[in-house]
Parts: C-alpha cells; sequence; structure tokens
C-alpha cells in the first residue's frame, strides 16, 4: 500500500485521482544539490523531460486501467501554464550538400528529417522545419545539417586530403615547462598529477594550513573547499596513499621520487580571474635517499643555464608526520619564476631548426610490450670483489633481449662472520628478473630455460652459486 491510512488503494476502492505531471529541470537540479540528495527522479527530471510527453502518458495510464480494471474517467484537470512550442528553424535546402562536401538531394534531406518527426514545410527560399518539443539538442540551423547529414549516411562522404601542417616552436613558457618536466624524469622521477583542491588533513602536516586560503562555494568534498597555496599537500597524501608501495620498493633498494608541476592560488589582482592570482609552482618528493636533492638542482640547473641554482628542502618533519619508515626529503620552487630567470640566461629556440639543434641526437621510441611478462627471482653467491654491475651485465647477456628488466632487492655480505670463522668471505646477491617478448607470450618451459642459461653463465664467468 502507498499513502496514508485514509488515502490507500484497497481491494475496496471504488475512486481514485491519477496526477500525472513535469517539473521544472532547472529548479529539481538546484534543489538536488541544495540538500545532497540524489533520487531516480530528481536524475530524471533533472535532464528536462520534454512536458508534452505528460499528456500522451496520462492517457497510456488511463487505458492501462480501462483495460485492467473497467475503469471510467469522470473528469479531466490540465493545468499547463506556460506550454512549450516547437521551434522553427529556417534551412537552407542546400547547406547539407555544401557541408558534407557530397551531393544530398532535397527529397533525401526531407525524408531524412521527417523520419526522425520534424516537419518541413517548403518555403521560396528555405524550408522551415519544426522541431520535435523532445529534441532539446537541435537548436540552430547547423543542427539540423548534422541531421540530415547523420542520416544521409556519414560512410559516404569522402575523406578530404588534409594540407601539412607547418609545426611551430612551442611559446618559451611552455617549452622550459618540458625541459624542466624532462629533466626530472630522466632522473627517474615521476610525475603525478592532483586536483587544484587543498587536502586540509596534509595541509596541516604541510605546515600551510594557517595561510590565507580563497574557499569555494561548491566544493567535491567537505574536506576540499579551499584552493591550493601550495602543492606538497596533494604529494603528501600521494604518499599516504602508496605508503605500503613505497616501503616495500625501499626494502628492495627501489627508492622512488616524484613531482608535480601545477598552479597554487592566492587572492590578488592581475590574474585571469577577478580576485584571484595563479601561479604556477613545482614541487617534489624523494622516498630515501636518492636522487638526492643537490643532484636535481644540478641537472635543473645545467639544463636551465642557472649554474647557482639551490634546491631547499621542506622546513616541516614529514617523515615522523606520516609515519614513514623511510626518509622523505621534499622541495617546492615557483617555477613561473624560475622560467623567467631560464629565459634571461639561456634563449629558447625560436625555429624548428635550432630546436633540433638544441635536442641533439633523435630518441628512439620504443612501444609498450602487447604481451605479458614473466617474473622471476634468482639469489647467487659470488666473491665480495664481483661488483653488482658485472653480474647485471651478465645476466642481461646471457638472457638476450627476452630480458626485460634486471632489479637488484637484496644484498647480504658474510666478510665479518666468516673472518671469525676463518672461512672465505662471500657475498649474497637477489635479483628480480623480469623476462618479455615483443612478439609473443613466453611458456614457462622457455622461460625456465632461459632461466638456466643465465644461471650457467653466471658460473662460468664469475664463479656464482646458487644460494639455498
Amino acid at each position: 500500500m502507498i499513502g496514508g491510512q485514509a488515502a490507500q488503494i484497497e481491494d475496496t476502492t471504488t475512486a481514485g485521482l491519477l496526477e500525472v505531471g513535469n517539473f521544472n529541470a532547472f529548479r529539481v537540479q538546484e534543489t538536488a544539490r541544495r540538500v545532497n540528495i540524489r533520487t531516480e527522479s530528481s536524475v530524471r527530471f533533472s535532464k528536462d523531460i520534454d512536458p508534452n510527453f505528460v499528456t500522451a502518458a496520462a492517457q497510456r495510464a488511463v487505458g492501462l486501467l480501462q483495460t485492467a480494471a473497467g475503469a471510467s474517467v469522470t473528469a479531466v484537470i490540465d493545468k499547463y501554464p506556460h506550454p512549450r512550442h516547437p521551434k522553427v528553424i529556417s534551412l537552407d535546402p542546400a547547406l547539407p550538400s555544401r557541408i558534407a562536401g557530397v551531393p544530398v538531394a532535397e527529397k533525401q534531406a526531407k525524408q531524412a528529417l521527417e523520419r526522425l518527426r520534424f516537419r518541413v514545410a517548403k518555403k521560396k527560399t528555405a524550408w522551415e522545419v519544426t522541431v520535435p518539443t523532445d529534441r532539446l539538442d537541435v537548436m540552430e540551423e547547423h543542427d539540423v545539417v548534422e541531421e540530415v547529414v547523420r542520416m544521409s549516411g556519414l560512410n559516404e562522404i569522402a575523406a578530404a586530403e588534409l594540407k601539412p601542417i607547418t609545426p611551430t616552436p612551442l611559446p618559451h613558457h611552455i617549452y622550459w615547462r618540458e625541459v624542466v618536466r624532462d629533466t626530472l624524469m630522466q632522473l627517474g622521477m615521476s610525475e603525478v598529477y592532483n586536483a587544484s583542491f587543498e587536502p586540509a588533513q596534509y595541509a596541516d602536516i604541510a605546515g600551510v594550513s594557517r595561510q590565507p586560503h580563497i574557499t569555494v562555494a561548491n566544493p567535491p568534498a567537505p574536506e576540499l573547499s579551499r584552493l591550493r597555496v601550495s602543492l606538497i599537500p596533494g604529494l603528501l597524501a600521494n604518499l599516504a596513499m602508496n605508503r605500503e608501495i613505497l616501503h616495500r620498493n625501499v626494502n628492495r633498494g627501489k627508492e622512488s621520487a616524484f613531482f608535480e608541476i601545477g598552479n597554487v592560488y592566492r587572492a590578488g589582482e592581475g590574474g585571469r580571474v577577478p580576485g584571484i592570482v595563479e601561479e604556477e609552482n613545482l614541487a617534489g618528493v624523494i622516498v630515501g635517499r636518492a636522487p638526492a636533492l643537490d643532484d636535481i638542482a644540478a641537472s635543473l640547473g645545467e639544463q636551465l643555464g642557472i649554474s647557482d641554482l639551490r634546491l631547499s628542502a621542506y622546513p616541516q618533519p614529514l617523515t615522523a608526520a606520516l609515519k614513514y619508515r623511510a626518509p622523505l626529503t621534499a622541495f617546492e620552487v615557483n617555477l613561473t619564476r624560475l622560467v623567467q630567470t631560464a629565459e634571461g640566461k639561456v634563449p629558447a629556440p625560436r625555429t624548428l631548426d635550432e630546436l633540433k639543434a638544441q635536442l641533439g641526437e633523435a630518441r628512439a621510441f620504443t612501444p609498450i610490450a602487447k604481451y605479458p611478462a614473466v617474473y622471476r627471482d634468482l639469489s647467487i653467491i659470488v666473491d665480495p670483489s664481483v661488483a653488482i654491475e658485472r653480474v647485471q651485465e651478465v645476466i642481461e647477456r646471457a638472457g638476450g633481449q627476452l630480458v626485460a628488466d634486471v632489479d637488484l632487492f637484496d644484498v647480504y655480505s658474510s666478510a665479518d662472520d666468516s673472518a671469525a670463522a676463518g672461512r672465505p668471505a662471500r657475498q649474497s646477491l637477489a635479483f628480480h628478473i623480469t623476462y618479455q617478448s615483443p612478439d609473443k607470450t613466453l611458456t614457462d618451459d622457455e622461460v625456465a630455460a632461459l632461466h638456466n642459461d643465465i644461471v650457467g653463465a653466471l658460473h662460468q664467468e664469475l664463479d656464482a652459486t646458487l644460494r639455498e
């Protein structure tokens, strides 16, 4: 039963009121947003349903009642104070042919529109096309042309030969931003992208929560109500979400570093939006100790022509605050001012020839493999005098092109224990080896044979043995 006790429908009910209505889409959207309630009805009516459907829906409902229950209609009340009238658009019948580039006969165009419930009235110089009231997407003449071409068949339009486009160098500020991005990625840093809203929890850790902020009226979440004044809080949120993965990488000897290039916001004049000034910042976080902050500064300085470039570690105690087991080092600089300094030191290329000369040798692109990789661990014992680089070189040479990656994740030396026991010193090395073929899926037998070849090469060339 639906309704209260006095209004509920029962088996003995003989009279009822059937209400069929439509609602203002804008008001439904505003109310649903204000009260933060999303229902099937609010979603449906916020899309602006054609109010002229109400009559057809009411007639269908009454017909079902008559068929199923033998109902009869005693009265009809129709309140429609602001009817939605069909839109009438003037169309040049020759326009579809000019736009599509293929002949579209007037008869074909008229039939296409009528199949879509459009009414076409031919006048002396143009057609008057009456659009169904439920086609809210058809607003102008070009929309009508699109419907004609679509119904006539897009596959009938021949591909046009495009004129070659002469590429132009990037604007200076974009060029230098890409130089910074490429430099950091060559150092092994990964780029992240965060929203422009500042996570409140990590703003407190970064020490920027008390700075003046710009607050938005409709935030995506209650804790994201302020535009960021620093990139560091977003990077701290990335650290928190990926804590276990980063810890695991550090334990394997694979330290991580990542950076973000993005806008920060403060109150002021002179920006694109009145009262708001946007500036582009560069921030990064190093998990572990590589690459060192000085190495990052040296590489950026070399590319930007700034010999005295220095990057200062972020002053807040991030490692303890985030409860990390690895040391964290963060930095942040104003990239807008850094680029302005670079432009004064090293002129950006103005022509394609200058850009090619500055880039030097062409870089070869290696496509991403389409076939799955196979992972195997290899633990060996070798003499301490054998360099790790030498072991990796033997693994890569013995495995050939099917060894996609070799990653050292564990080192143990028995020098002290062996000296005390009078035994020769040995060191234990453990590697993650990734096997992958560019043109097929490797089988277990193929990987096993390749793995055995690597073990044999290590034993023959370095006197290495497998660790039990």
